[in-house]
């Protein structure tokens, strides 16, 4: 499967997952399509995940 199919894949699945109720487990699958959006781009990610979180703050803040 290509890594858009898997993108979307993910997707689906928190869409549906989240029209059930299942908050928690939408909030899994769209995290997990997000991972795989990353590992598709040479994103500049660490495993350092403080740091992490505060690059993609940062980007969010710049967008506003």
């Amino acid at each position: 499967m290509t890594p858009a199919a898997l993108i979307e894949q993910e997707m689906t699945a928190a869409q549906a997952v989240q029209q059930d109720g299942n908050h928690g487990k939408a909030r899994v699958c769209a995290r997990r399509a997000v991972d795989r959006a990353t590992q598709v781009k040479t994103a500049p990610f660490t495993t350092n995940p403080v740091a992490d979180a505060r690059l993609l703050i940062a980007h969010l803040a710049d967008i506003r």
